[in-house]
């Protein structure tokens, strides 16, 4: 009896062991910004704006429908273009990228902010980007979270 029960913990032990073990990490799916990692296609999930003494709050309302359904390309060689998809409202644009440390330059008005953005995260599913500005006295932070 002392055999067959020693067995069963032991096997207890083992299949907890494997099961444990193969539980994912949230950090799997966080990349190195670089070029090679920001390349792809993103949809426009949210867009964020925070005024000093105020909440955050999505803007994303602002933005008309056949804008919402734009998608948004970081191609090799620097090339950034907005295909205009879905509903159509505005021609496509193609203009430029650049990256330097954790820093990506927009030479687009697409999100209605330009400017150098920090790469706050990049993930294989997600790019979140923020851009803070003063204006007015009040400083501003957006926040852009694409989708791949």
């Amino acid at each position: 009896m002392k055999k067959h029960m020693l067995r069963l913990t032991l096997l207890a032990f083992v299949t907890l062991s494997v099961f444990s073990s193969c539980k994912k990490d949230k950090d799997d799916d966080k990349l190195a910004v670089n070029a090679e990692n920001l390349i792809g296609n993103y949809k426009l999930a949210d867009l964020k704006m925070k005024v000093s003494g105020v909440g955050e709050e999505s803007i994303l309302s602002e933005f008309e429908e056949c804008e919402k359904d734009d998608v948004y390309q970081l191609l090799a060689n620097n090339v950034f273009k907005v295909v205009d998809e879905g509903k159509k409202c505005e021609n496509d644009e193609t203009t430029e990228w650049s990256l330097n440390g954790n820093k990506i330059t927009l030479e687009t008005s697409a999100f209605f902010i330009y400017g150098d953005f920090e790469v706050v995260s990049l993930t294989k599913s997600q790019l979140v980007l923020s851009l803070t500005m003063s204006e007015g006295g009040n400083t501003i932070t957006y926040t852009v979270i694409l989708k791949r």
